[in-house]
Formats: structure tokens, C-alpha cells, sequence
């Protein structure tokens, strides 16, 4: 009996596809024009009854062919007629918000916010991780030191949503008023600003009521502040 190693196989030349040759018994052959490298290409798989499937190299020049002939030809986007074109939108079309605020996540915890809840401006030194509401869901700004700081998101907030109170937190008695808490002040007025010490600033911003914390990179000591959202006042609503 013959076996598999003992029978040298090469690629058949021009046979009918699908043709059936017993092993040692199968013929060489080449190809011609655009078909001279088809020869080494035709496809050959034993199988269990000891005979050998050959394609036949002109079948796969005709396989190439038909491959180059069915490839789809993308229109170019950059031509005037080009259906990819991308259009140009009219003038006066304008698809950005027109709140000052644009920040995905904080509007989207803000408008899951209510009455009452809490937002937290976090300078670049509290810890963020461990002493805010479990419920909060926490942004960060602090691209790099001082950017962005805690009144540049203030004044931001300010344009999106009504504040009934605030609260800062002081250093210890004794010691100077930071100048971020005058500025606070200015910024919030007529509305009330209270003084928390720096541990019970701390309890306060972990209360469950704490809807936001925005980390900022505020380089500033004790530039810390929590905001408490308010409701509109009336007559500022208008109904569809």
C-alpha cells in the first residue's frame, strides 16, 4: 500500500473543476497569460478515500477576475456632486446649547437634581474620594493646577440653576479669612453664605442630599463650597 508520504504532490495544470485523481497518478501543468501564478495557487486537499481535489488554475484566474470586476468603487466625499458629500449646514442653523453651561455630566446630574440637593466645589486639596454622599456623582475639572478653579465653575453654575444657601469651609478660630470666601460672597449675594469648620464641612458633603461633586484644581486653601440648590422663582416659568 502506498502511503501519503510516499507520493510526491504538485499542483495540476488546466484540469475540469472539481475533477477526482488518484494519488500518484495526477499530471503538471502551467497556466498562461495573467494565469502563470495560478498554477502554485490551485488549492489541493487529501482525502480519506486517497484521492486528491485539484482546482483547476483557470477557475481561479476566472474567481480573481469576477473579484476585481464585482469591488465596489467609493465615491470620493471631496467632489461637488458626490452623494457622501457632507452638507453644510444653513446659516443660522445651530446645534449648541444655548446655556452657558455645556458639560454632559453635570447637566445630566444637575436635571436629576431637586429642591434642596446639594452641589459640592472642591478645591484641589479635598479628598474627593472619601468625603462625598455616596449618591453624588462626581465630575473632575482638575486638568492641571489652577484649571479649573472653583469661581470659574461657580459663575458657570450660576447661569443654570437657583441657589438658596451656601456653606464654606473656615480654617481654625484665630486664624485669617481666606480670600476665596470674600469672593464667594460677592459672587453669591443677596443669598446666605454660613461657615462649616473643616470636619463638619466634611459630614455635610457626605450627607446623602449631595446630588454633584465637581473636583476642580483650585490651588487655594480652604476654597471649598456647597452649594444648595433653590426653585425658580414664580412667573419665570412659562407653559407650552
Amino acid at each position: 500500500m502506498v502511503g501519503v508520504d510516499d507520493v510526491r504532490l504538485r499542483p495540476a495544470g488546466p484540469r475540469p473543476r472539481g475533477r477526482l485523481l488518484p494519488l500518484g497518478r495526477h499530471r503538471g501543468g502551467t497556466g498562461s497569460g495573467d494565469c502563470a501564478t495560478a498554477e502554485t495557487d490551485a488549492m489541493l486537499s487529501v482525502t480519506a478515500a486517497g484521492f486528491c481535489r485539484l482546482a483547476s488554475p483557470e477557475h481561479q484566474c476566472r474567481r480573481r477576475r469576477r473579484a476585481r470586476r464585482e469591488t465596489p468603487i467609493h465615491p470620493n466625499p471631496n467632489l461637488p456632486n458626490s452623494p457622501t458629500r457632507r452638507k453644510i449646514r444653513p446659516e443660522g442653523e445651530n446645534t449648541v446649547l444655548l446655556t452657558e453651561l455645556l458639560h454632559p455630566g453635570i447637566l445630566e446630574a444637575l436635571a436629576g437634581a431637586g429642591h434642596g440637593a446639594r452641589v459640592l466645589l472642591a478645591d484641589g486639596h479635598y479628598p474627593a474620594s472619601t468625603a462625598t454622599g455616596e449618591r453624588a456623582r462626581t465630575v473632575h475639572l482638575n486638568l492641571a493646577p489652577g484649571l479649573l478653579d472653583v469661581t470659574s465653575v461657580l459663575d458657570v453654575l450660576l447661569t443654570a440653576l437657583p441657589v438658596e444657601s451656601a456653606h464654606v469651609m473656615v480654617p481654625p478660630e484665630g486664624e485669617p479669612e481666606p480670600p476665596a470666601i470674600a469672593e464667594y460672597r460677592a459672587r453669591l449675594a443677596p443669598v446666605p453664605v454660613g461657615t462649616l469648620g473643616r470636619f463638619e464641612f466634611y459630614d455635610a458633603a457626605r450627607s446623602p442630599d449631595l446630588a454633584l461633586a465637581i473636583v476642580t484644581a483650585d490651588i487655594r486653601t480652604y476654597a471649598n463650597l456647597l452649594l444648595t440648590i433653590g426653585v425658580r422663582a414664580e412667573g419665570t416659568l412659562s407653559t407650552r
